[in-house]
């Protein structure tokens, strides 16, 4: 999780990052959202799951073991959940675009991938998904 904390920091990448960023992810976060294409899907919530991987440059809170240092993922959740119980998107790429929005406000957050599964929504399919990158240099 730390990615190196131990080591010097090294150049960086193609992607711009440095190779000791690291990652917190939230795996699977059930929620339900009120929006969606047709008449149904906006008065029913929809279930939706949703991963997020948020990569950061970690290297301070390994060395110092201090909360100051990294990325509170708990306020970072809360942020994403109340997103989603809140949301009206019609589209799952829409939602998933704010929720990467609503990381990269995280000062730490250089990275975030996003995927949003909304399980059921095609017949014989067991999920229909969207998933997205997005960078400080996005914005």
């Amino acid at each position: 999780l730390c990615g190196g904390c131990h080591e010097r920091a090294r150049p960086r990448n193609a992607e711009g990052l440095r190779d000791n960023f690291g990652t917190f992810w939230a795996a699977a976060q059930r929620g339900e959202v009120g929006g969606g294409i047709d008449d149904r899907e906006r008065r029913e919530k929809q279930d939706v799951v949703i991963q997020v991987t948020m990569h950061a440059d970690l290297s301070e809170a390994c060395r110092t073991d201090e909360m100051t240092r990294t990325v509170d993922y708990r306020a970072v959740k809360k942020r994403l959940v109340r997103l989603v119980e809140h949301s009206q998107f019609l589209l799952i790429e829409a939602l998933a675009e704010a929720l990467a929005r609503s990381c990269l406000e995280t000062e730490r957050v250089q990275r975030v991938d996003v995927l949003v599964e909304k399980p059921g929504a095609l017949r014989f399919a067991r999920t229909v998904g969207v998933e997205l990158t997005r960078t400080r240099a996005d914005e």
